[in-house]
């Protein structure tokens, strides 16, 4: 069923350390934003990331001075939902509380970053935001991951990772069993710490998630970008991991030289870490991405009720602010 151009959309993406979201008419003329915390409840916690869906949701209503029965079709990624479709009936239900009327449609955060990232077409994306994780799907739908198990037990080359490494080599070279790195000195300026363990001391009792560890990241990739020899290895270190989990979904699903693109903030200090990426890269072929990831949203929306969506893409991505026109966030 075609959409009527009077009807109005509400398009979300649900990462680890922002939930954002945005009503817009079907043809991508953007009429409200909002924005509130991490929407993952794995990182933010059950309650806390509902919450934050709830109060992003409410928020780009009351810009576009627009009620909740408006809408007639909501579009949201979320990183509380798998690409198996785990965490979805949550989800649906949380938003069922705001949008009793409207048409549905929830899917892992991942799957809108490779549809905006490759503008639908197949092929791979890795997404290092808050954590991290690769998804790739071929022509005929079939889909594989690698990565995204969650900051305790993998999430390697995330932006949380980058930051918890961060501590440790600076810890490491406070102690002199590792070598000297710039990293000391910004880690404690950016945290407003007297010392090390100060800082350390602050992590624990304040209990820092998985977002206050990724706030921590462009601190390792500027300390790389001006020739800190440990924050390079680093960065290197987190792009071979990446590497190799895109190499994995490649192999999974016997893709030949796939399109590999990219999104998630930590991708936005560009070649410091995109070169380590290309040249770790085995299998794929490095692409910038067509668009972020509210526009995979849109495209969801548009494509499930059989309306091309590249020019309303297009039009939706020139409304969008600059800080959301970029690479996205996991």
């Amino acid at each position: 069923m075609a959409l009527d151009r009077r009807e109005l959309l509400l398009l979300v993406d649900a990462g680890a350390s922002h939930t954002r979201a945005v009503v817009a008419t079907p043809s991508g003329n953007v009429l409200g934003l909002g924005e509130a915390g991490g929407g993952n409840p794995f990182a933010s916690g059950g309650r806390a990331a509902g919450a934050h869906l709830l109060r992003a949701l409410r928020r780009a209503l009351a810009d576009a001075r627009r009620p909740p029965s408006s809408i007639s079709l909501a579009a949201v990624g979320s990183a509380g939902v798998g690409c198996d479709g785990t965490g979805r009936r949550r989800t649906e239900r949380l938003l069922r509380r705001l949008l009793r009327g409207a048409r549905l449609l929830v899917e892992a955060d991942v799957s809108a970053a490779l549809r905006a990232a490759l503008a639908g077409a197949p092929g791979a994306v890795v997404v290092a935001g808050t954590g991290a994780i690769v998804l790739g799907r071929t022509a005929t739908g079939r889909w594989a991951t690698a990565g995204g198990w969650g900051w305790l037990f993998g999430d390697e080359g995330s932006g949380q990772w980058l930051g918890r490494q961060a501590i440790a080599a600076a810890a490491r070279a406070t102690d002199g069993s590792g070598p000297a790195t710039r990293l000391a000195a910004l880690l404690l300026h950016q945290t407003r710490s007297s010392s090390l363990w100060h800082l350390v001391q602050k992590a624990y009792r304040e209990r820092w998630t998985p977002a206050d560890y990724g706030a921590l990241a462009p601190l390792v990739t500027r300390a790389a970008g001006g020739g800190d020899h440990v924050a390079r290895a680093l960065v290197d270190i987190a792009m071979r991991r990446l590497a190799a989990q895109i190499g994995a979904v490649v192999a999974q699903l016997r893709l030949r030289q796939p399109a590999v693109s990219y999104q998630g903030s930590v991708f936005a200090a560009g070649r410091i870490v995109l070169d380590p990426l290309r040249r770790a890269l085995r299998r794929g072929q490095l692409v910038a991405p067509a668009l972020p990831p509210l526009a995979g949203s849109l495209w969801l929306a548009l494509e499930s009720r059989g309306v091309a969506p590249a020019e309303a893409a297009a039009n939706f991505v020139r409304q969008l602010p600059p800080e959301l026109r970029g690479l996205g966030h996991a």
